[in-house]
């Protein structure tokens, strides 16, 4: 149990940083934000492409499955390049993207505020604000392509808020955590020599 705990209070943390970071930037600068997210996007899928490019030459089996990792890996690194190149055409699908993950990132924090809630009864609070962040998450897909600087800061400010969440989840659950899993007692004793 206090693996599982654990593991989520670190998956939420790490997702609260990169949406806080993320949601500031999209607020502060939306009308770059979509550029540099598309950017940074086209050079992970560049260095995936690389990747599986020098990870099939190097293989020593299966001729077969190096030139298909070969040619997927050119492929990726090629779409890579252009999605840097011109990153207006994936900026199109950004806004669906961010709000898919914030739906995603609200349902899966409903899920931890409601197995929260199970251990020590408190929970409401946060199972509303995951609630609103799926809203949000479905209104940045709705209207993905209108005023877009609105709906990046829009986006922006849907993620600042789930990063919120997600801190006040890591809290929760360090909580919980602690509740489930009772302190080991100390014993004390005069030390005795052995002959």
């Amino acid at each position: 149990m206090k693996k599982f705990l654990s593991s989520i209070r670190i998956g939420n943390l790490a997702f609260a940083v990169a949406a806080l970071v993320i949601g500031f930037y999209m607020l502060i600068k939306p009308d770059s934000a979509t550029t540099v997210i598309c950017r940074i996007i086209g050079v992970a899928v560049l260095v995936c492409g690389a990747a599986l490019i020098i990870g099939s030459l190097t293989a020593d089996r299966y001729k077969a499955l190096r030139i298909t990792g070969i040619v997927m890996g050119a492929i990726l690194a090629i779409l890579g390049i252009v999605i840097v190149a011109s990153p207006a055409g994936l900026a199109k699908f950004i806004f669906i993207f961010v709000g898919v993950m914030i739906i995603v990132n609200g349902i899966l924090d409903i899920q931890a505020c409601a197995s929260v809630s199970l251990f020590h009864g408190a929970g409401l609070a946060f199972l509303l604000l995951s609630a609103l962040t799926v809203v949000m998450g479905v209104a940045v897909i709705l209207h993905p392509f209108e005023a877009a600087d609105v709906v990046m800061r829009f986006a922006g400010i849907s993620l600042i808020i789930d990063a919120v969440i997600d801190l006040l989840v890591v809290g929760a659950v360090s909580k919980a955590a602690r509740r489930a899993i009772p302190p080991v007692a100390t014993v004390e004793a005069d030390a005795v020599e052995v002959e």
